[in-house]
């Protein structure tokens, strides 16, 4: 989800084309509060020169890579743009054989036509922010009282403003909500689909330091890639075509090379997607001491058991380099995460601003008859469920997503809810609702080495049982446990002899014949 470009953009910049009545909370708040703070930080550019409609701005030259999985910055003419190394780690693997391992060795395209397409990448420009405001909560309140709005409400409220501004317009219209719907804004895409790797360094510089240095300041590494964007002749988005050019973007940044100096101003722009940076000092904590640890044990043990075999066999390092770079960016960002969560002590600079809060609403009595419960709410309802978090912490941590003979297990039950529910008889290899199965699995199964997957599984169902209740694990594990006198390894032996999910050539040759729900299950 691309959502907005950061804060700026997304919370105050809104100004210059926004007719006079649009957006006009949203200017002044800029205008009044965060502008002159900006300036006084060292700010010299003034704000139609960060967000313009009308006119090439700041914004123009920053992208949102893979729908906002990734930010990159244009710094050329001819579409060229920088990203992270980390950004492009899955690219980079994706391209690379033992032949050509380009995470190891790096790659460079010394001209553009040995520039490396890449299958599924987009390349993503904000054209317009619209505030739709007053439209989307009277929508809100509409679908309230026809009792419609259902736990997807605020995606219905989405739908219907996309659908109607999104028809006329050559651009993807996405809504979204901000400040739990105080605002909601329109913003208008242009993605770009023929994108291409120009330039990465190897692996030991782009990603230096490896998990210490991740997550962590000072870093040392080299952490940058590019790639160049290209449209049909008149610089619109296409199809990858070898007749495609490189596009001329609206704004290109100067990539100083004076250095940086104590005192310079910095700001940070880009396509975050989300920020839980309001969260209460109850969730806070949640986060540090609930989660976190969760997150951390789970990914930790995951990755001493990849990388052993990594190590072990060069083909099972290239396979698994690209999952075991995913699972330890974010157990090293929950890890120093807390850190820093203890030592800035954020759940204690959340509690000072909740004391002055409790004091604001304590100071009127209409303020208190309504608020007057809310913190120590908050605090019961944080305490109530700790427990419940933590269980499906650890069910989505070690059930669900370690193990690949897991995940296809997991969509073959997901195909048997669709056939009992639609009364289909059966599936076999060839039919329609076995597609999705088989095409996940043979991706999956690209990057994959049996022996890794089962210790991973065992270890996981190990710590899922030694730390989840027993009334938590649903029907069939408590008896496979008991049947193996919980025993865990000799289970997971069992299963992985007894299923069709440890390669796409077993999970083909099985599904050959007609199935039925009962013997799937």
């Amino acid at each position: 989800m691309k959502k907005a470009i950061f804060y700026l953009l997304a919370c105050v910049l809104l100004p210059v084309a926004a007719s006079a009545d649009e957006g006009m909370w949203l200017v002044s708040t800029f205008r009044d509060v965060i502008y002159p703070q900006m300036k006084k930080e060292g700010l010299k550019l003034k704000p139609g020169e960060i967000y313009n409609e009308e006119s090439p701005a700041l914004c123009n030259a920053i992208v949102a890579v893979d729908g906002g999985m990734g930010t990159g910055s244009v710094i050329s003419d001819k579409g060229l743009v920088i990203t992270n190394h980390h950004v492009a780690y899955g690219d980079i693997h994706s391209l690379s054989t033992p032949a050509k391992n380009y995470l190891e060795e790096g790659f460079w395209a010394l001209e553009q036509k040995d520039e490396l397409p890449l299958k599924g990448k987009t390349v993503t420009f904000l054209r317009q922010v619209r505030d739709v405001t007053d439209e989307a909560q009277a929508i809100r309140d509409s679908l309230e009282k026809a009792n419609s709005l259902g736990i997807f409400g605020t995606r219905k409220v989405y739908g219907i403003l996309e659908r109607k501004y999104g028809g006329d317009t050559p651009f993807e219209v996405e809504c979204a909500s901000m400040w739990k719907g105080k605002k909601y804004l329109l913003f208008y895409y242009e993605t770009y689909k023929d994108v291409r790797l120009v330039g990465a360094p190897p692996v030991k510089i782009g990603a230096f330091g490896g998990e210490q240095d991740n997550w962590g300041w000072p870093q040392h590494k080299g952490d940058f890639a590019l790639y160049r964007v290209y449209g049909d002749a008149k610089g619109r988005p296409a199809a990858y075509s070898e007749n495609n050019v490189p596009i001329t973007p609206r704004k290109v940044l100067n990539v100083s090379t004076s250095g940086i100096h104590d005192g310079d101003y910095a700001m940070v722009i880009g396509f975050p997607g989300r920020t839980n940076r309001y969260m209460s000092s109850q969730a806070v904590r949640e986060k540090e001491h609930v989660t976190n640890p969760v997150v951390i044990k789970a990914r930790r043990d995951r990755l001493d058991i990849m990388l052993r075999h990594m190590e072990a066999d060069p083909d099972v390092r290239l396979m698994y380099s690209d999952k075991y770079f995913n699972i330890s960016n974010y157990a090293d960002y929950a890890k120093w995460e807390n850190i820093c969560l203890r030592r800035y002590d954020v759940i204690g600079i959340r509690a000072a601003e909740e004391a002055r809060l409790a004091a604001w609403i304590d100071a009127d009595p209409a303020r208190r008859a309504e608020y007057g419960d809310l913190l120590a709410n908050l605090k019961k309802g944080y305490e109530a469920r700790a427990e419940a978090v933590r269980e499906k912490c650890y069910y989505q941590e070690t059930w669900i997503r370690p193990s690949d003979v897991m995940m296809t297990a997991n969509r073959l039950g997901t195909l048997v809810d669709r056939m009992q529910r639609d009364g289909i008889a059966s599936v076999q290899d060839g039919d329609k609702n076995f597609a999705g199965v088989k095409s996940n699995t043979r991706r999956m199964m690209k990057d994959f080495d049996l022996a890794t997957d089962k210790e991973v599984l065992t270890r996981m169902m190990e710590s899922f049982t030694d730390n989840v209740p027993r009334e938590m694990w649903g029907e069939q594990l408590p008896q496979l446990y008991d049947r193996f006198k919980g025993n865990v390894p000799a289970l997971v032996d069992y299963a992985f002899e007894n299923t069709c999910c440890t390669s796409y050539e077993k999970l083909c040759a099985w599904f050959a014949q007609p199935r039925t729900a009962e013997e799937i299950l």
